[in-house]
């Protein structure tokens, strides 16, 4: 019945839509290789992240107009999550080199 359908996933669905043309599949091996976020960033991570971006762009408005910049610290928010990002990329890194079998 799907290859009769005059709409179908490949022609009209999401993954077409939102994909570059003749972009190539993700697959475990592609992730692995390139060491992608997704496999390392735990959880606490992502959500301090958004926060982090979300507070980002609150204090770039002009919510954060009567404050004075004593009250926050906002250019430390990036160097704090870069390198808790880059201490998790090094675990995961470490880890796929322990788990390697020459």
């Amino acid at each position: 019945a799907s290859s009769c359908a005059l709409v179908n996933e490949d022609n009209f669905g999401f993954v077409k839509l939102v994909s570059p043309q003749g972009a190539s599949p993700i697959n475990i091996d592609s992730l692995i290789s390139t060491n992608h976020p997704c496999l390392f960033a735990p959880p606490q991570f992502r959500l301090e992240l958004l926060g982090a971006q979300a507070l980002t762009f609150w204090a770039s408005t002009d919510e954060m107009r009567t404050k004075s910049t004593s009250d926050y610290k906002l250019s430390m928010a990036p160097e704090v999550l870069s390198k808790r990002f880059c201490d998790s990329r090094n675990e995961f890194i470490n880890a796929v080199n322990y788990a390697t079998i020459d």
